[in-house]
């Protein structure tokens, strides 16, 4: 009988060590998923911001289309005021007078000489002027 006992408990001691083997098995396994969950996470994120980074570009680029759209409108409307006289003035050349006028800068010589003038309206003596020989208050 005590034969059967002991062969009771060496089956249930390696039954036991079978079933904690197992159990640590099963405990690395689910380790592993554990870390695999964990590098998917990893992975995810790194995707996601590589997709933000994508989309980051993606709106970069649309941004520098409509920043260069909105700069080509405002040249052309600067441009305008400019293309629009100078066409005018293509329309207006015809009937603009072919003569030119001419300036000289310097007066011309003229004869008369005010200091004379005034000699001879006050009857005053000048040299070389054309005034009377009196002074000015004799008869």
């Amino acid at each position: 009988m005590m034969e059967g006992v002991g062969g009771i408990r060496s089956q249930g001691f390696g039954q036991a060590m079978q079933g904690a083997q197992r159990a640590g098995q099963g405990l690395g396994t689910m380790g592993q998923a554990f870390a695999g969950l964990g590098m998917t996470g990893q992975q995810g994120l790194l995707n996601q911001m590589g997709a933000f980074n994508r989309m980051g570009a993606t709106g970069r680029g649309i941004q520098n289309q409509m920043y260069g759209a909105q700069y080509d409108a405002a040249n052309k409307m600067a441009q305008e005021p400019w293309d629009r006289m100078q066409a005018w003035g293509s329309m207006m050349q015809p009937m603009m007078p072919q003569t030119m006028a001419g300036s000289q800068w310097g007066g011309q010589q003229s004869p008369f000489d005010p200091y004379k003038a005034l000699a001879e309206m006050f009857g005053w003596n000048i040299p070389g002027g054309t005034g009377s020989t009196t002074t000015p208050g004799t008869p």
